[in-house]
């Protein structure tokens, strides 16, 4: 039995108890050893024969030395340390500069002749991420530094060295007011109490993840991470879990800027450190997956890119950028229309990196714009005029996927294939061109002012027999018995005076003469008139009502009619349309006159109405 020994004192570290010990007994933890029969690197290594042997002299039972070793922390292997039942890493336990309170040991000191034999150091002090003394309200300060594990565990002959600096105060850490963090910190050491969300993961991970998560949101709110307590910060919204956590997520996501649109840069050291440092960690695998799934929910994940050691397996988001590259078409005409569809708002000026959306809602969508054309190729696909196509449009037989004048190609060709298709299953027999019995579905549309569906209608039903012009390929070449029609439709449209225009003669007064010309031009469909009978003779000719002629202005303008709009004489008229090149209408190559589209003469319009 020693002349002297020494009980341990509350959450004193092993090497702390021995260097008391040694004190009391008038020499250095390292001499202390050799004479009792074993090294000092032994009983730092807590090897079990120096222990039961420390055990015996100091007169301390099993319980009592399983709690120094608790809070000193003993090694498992694989550079990890057991400290207090939790599982960290050694660097989080093990540094070459030691840590303290000044005043706590200054307690210790109280009524002793000899300080040093009576200050003893805390295990809790050697954790890093615990910052405070909560019973001084005291920062923890550096004491000393030594690299070698011996010298550093030296306790007595570390304090006397630095005695003076702790008796006087001169190394007393800044005042800190502790936060909810510190005592959690405190009831997971003391008894591993926790009754917060983190309580599910281990302490080293939830610490971590505190300090992370605190930093992230120190970045939102523009400030360093020294300029407060990060720790604090990210447990006052980890403790609540994960709809907590993932809204600090999204707030990161946010803000985040076109430069940073890469999860590192948006997540910052909670990205790098999950990705890096604690990939091969499980501990942190319920973190890993927070942040994974709202990568997963948020970013336009790659199906084989590896977000914290997984992969999404098939794209749940594109960002515009995205989509406009695997669609291979620009990001300007996909942001058109997506925003068109409701993917995105009128206002929403996020950058194509930063405009993301769900892909499943929007599937189809996706798949068909590769497929949009313009209305050239749209009538070249299914052989039908530009009157024809617009007519179909107008009579709701085939929609634009896109009403926005700027989208240069709105028409999904696979509509007008599927239209040809059932009109040819439709069709009952071939019909030479010269047979004038038979006419165009476009020229039945006008001549009988009858809407599109209700001509196919009659058809599907059998009432009206529908044929195809062996010369002609696609919708330009089925044809309807007139006879039918005349039955089907009963249209006898009378002259009745002046509701209703001779279209020869609104004709002359938009400078438009000859067989030719205007009437063709109504005989084929190209503008809105009626078929009738004149009161007298019964000859059939065409008329224009007041909707017709407005339509037909609406769309169309000839030199005449520029002239009357503009006040300008027919010779600078015409000067104007050459010098802008304005092209006549002449759809599939068939020229009824000077007539104009009105979007094509817009330039020489607006050249004649400003002189």
């Amino acid at each position: 039995m020693l002349p002297l020994h020494v009980k341990p004192k509350p959450r004193e570290t092993l090497p702390s108890f021995l260097s008391r010990m040694a004190a009391a007994n008038g020499c250095g933890p390292a001499q202390f050893s050799i004479e009792m029969g074993f090294s000092i690197k032994r009983v730092l290594n807590l090897e079990p024969w120096p222990l039961e042997r420390l055990c015996q002299l100091a007169g301390i039972d099993t319980q009592e030395m399983e709690d120094l070793v608790s809070w000193t922390g003993h090694s498992i292997g694989n550079v990890r340390t057991r400290f207090r039942n939790e599982v960290f890493v050694s660097r989080a336990l093990r540094n070459p500069t030691v840590r303290g309170c000044p005043a706590c040991l200054r307690e210790d000191a109280v009524g002793s002749e000899h300080p040093t034999k009576s200050m003893y150091m805390r295990g809790d002090w050697q954790l890093r991420g615990n910052d405070i003394c909560l019973r001084h309200q005291k920062a923890l300060v550096p004491l000393w530094k030594h690299s070698h594990p011996v010298a550093r565990n030296s306790v007595s002959e570390r304090l006397t060295e630095n005695l003076s600096d702790i008796m006087s105060g001169a190394r007393d850490g800044h005042e800190v007011h502790p936060a909810e963090y510190d005592f959690w910190l405190e009831r997971r050491l003391v008894d591993g109490t926790d009754r917060t969300w983190l309580g599910n993961i281990g302490l080293y991970p939830a610490m971590t993840f505190c300090a992370l998560l605190g930093k992230g949101i120190l970045k939102l709110e523009g400030k360093s991470s020294t300029e407060d307590r990060a720790a604090a910060i990210g447990f006052s919204v980890a403790k609540h879990g994960p709809e907590e956590i993932e809204k600090i997520f999204v707030e990161m996501h946010t803000a985040a800027q076109n430069s940073t649109l890469e999860p590192s840069g948006v997540y910052g050291q909670l990205y790098d450190q999950l990705t890096w440092a604690h990939a091969d960690d499980d501990a942190f695998e319920p973190i890993k997956r927070l942040l994974r799934s709202h990568i997963f929910d948020r970013w336009p994940v790659e199906p084989t890119e590896s977000i914290l050691g997984r992969s999404i397996g098939s794209r749940r988001i594109h960002s515009l950028s995205s989509a406009a590259k695997e669609l291979n078409i620009s990001e300007k005409l996909l942001d058109t229309l997506l925003t068109e569809a409701g993917v995105f708002q009128d206002e929403d000026q996020r950058t194509p990196r930063q405009k993301t959306f769900e892909i499943a809602p929007y599937r189809n969508l996706l798949h068909e714009i590769p497929q949009l054309v313009g209305p050239i190729e749209m009538q070249r696909r299914i052989g039908a005029t530009q009157t024809e196509l617009e007519t179909l449009e107008r009579d709701g037989v085939l929609e634009p996927r896109s009403k926005v004048t700027s989208v240069r190609s709105p028409w999904n060709f696979q509509d007008g294939l599927a239209l040809v298709e059932r009109l040819s299953k439709w069709a009952i027999r071939t019909v030479q061109p010269a047979d004038e019995d038979w006419i165009t579905l476009q020229a039945a549309r006008v001549r009988y002012r009858t809407p599109l569906p209700l001509i196919f209608e009659a058809i599907e039903i059998g009432k009206l027999a529908l044929g195809r012009n062996d010369e002609v390929q696609g919708y330009h070449g089925f044809v309807v018995f007139r006879p039918e029609l005349d039955n089907v439709f009963g249209h006898v449209i009378e002259d009745r005076g002046r509701e209703l225009v001779p279209a020869a003669a609104f004709g002359r007064t938009i400078g438009l003469r000859g067989r030719e010309g205007f009437m063709t031009f109504i005989e084929d469909g190209h503008t809105p008139a009626t078929l009738g009978q004149r009161s007298v003779t019964q000859q059939e000719q065409w008329y224009l009502s007041p909707d017709d002629i407005a339509a037909f202005r609406e769309r169309f303008l000839t030199p005449s009619l520029l002239a009357s709009e503009t006040g300008r004489h027919r010779n600078t008229v015409l000067a104007a349309l050459k010098k802008y090149g304005t092209p006549r209408f002449t759809p599939n190559g068939k020229d009824y006159g000077p007539i104009y589209l009105r979007k094509s003469a817009k330039k020489a319009l607006a050249d004649l109405l400003k002189g």
